[in-house]
């Protein structure tokens, strides 16, 4: 992966899971450069379905970008870690 890495985090739309997709990030002392999440359609009673979690970083390399996946995926509201190279830019 080349140093520029993005995360892309589906979990379960709680309360608790942006600050603990955060922790996972300052224990490797990691800051993403941009963050974005989005709640996904909603379902007929009114609750959203998922939150997507959008991370891009600088100077992460493939091990670390593995260690991070691997350790967001370990979170109870985490479905689903993708990890991707050359990360759009806003």
């Amino acid at each position: 992966m080349s140093a520029d890495t993005c995360l892309s985090v589906v979990a379960q739309p709680t309360p608790y899971v942006l600050p603990r997709v955060f922790d996972v990030l300052a224990r490797q002392g990691v800051v993403p450069v941009r963050c974005h999440s989005q709640l996904a359609a909603v379902e007929a009673a009114g609750a959203p379905e998922a939150i997507t979690i959008d991370l891009h970083f600088k100077g992460v390399d493939d091990r670390l970008a593995t260690k991070l996946a691997h350790g967001l995926g370990r979170l109870v509201e985490v479905g689903d870690v993708l990890i991707g190279a050359r990360c759009s830019a806003r």
